[in-house]
């Protein structure tokens, strides 16, 4: 595995990116690393696997492909922590809609932990086809 003048580039600027962020506030920066990170191995490893089939990417290419491998990162992050936080809401509530304790309570926690249940398996099962479509799509001659 070599790296072009392009993948340096990249690396640098996702460096620099990372390190303002990080500047302005440490969260930001911590934000910023958690998008770039997958990102950046995702492109690397597509890119590598480009080049052993012998599929020429063009810096252009390369560019569109990291930008929305960017966007769709940050919009799986996203939907993972309202998946999340309807998960922790929906076990943790001691009653319908807020309301506090009422008649079945138990039964209510049993069903809000299948909706959770339900609802993070649905998430994991469409990020998991997502991401091997674009990884059979990005990759394939």
């Amino acid at each position: 595995m070599r790296f072009g003048v392009f993948d340096l580039l990249l690396l640098t600027t996702i460096v620099a990116l990372v390190a303002g962020a990080w500047g302005i506030d440490p969260g930001l920066g911590v934000t910023a690393a958690i998008v770039a990170v997958p990102v950046s191995i995702r492109s690397w490893l597509v890119f590598n696997a480009r080049a052993k089939q012998g599929i020429e990417t063009s810096p252009r290419r390369k560019a569109l492909m990291v930008l929305l491998s960017a966007a769709i990162t940050i919009v799986l992050l996203t939907l993972a922590l309202f998946v999340a936080v309807f998960a922790f809401c929906s076990v943790s509530t001691p009653g319908p809609f807020f309301g506090g304790p009422r008649e079945g309570g138990a039964a209510w926690q049993v069903f809000a932990a299948i909706c959770a249940i339900v609802a993070v398996g649905v998430f994991v099962w469409l990020t998991v086809k997502l991401v091997r479509f674009r990884w059979r799509r990005d990759t394939k001659k």
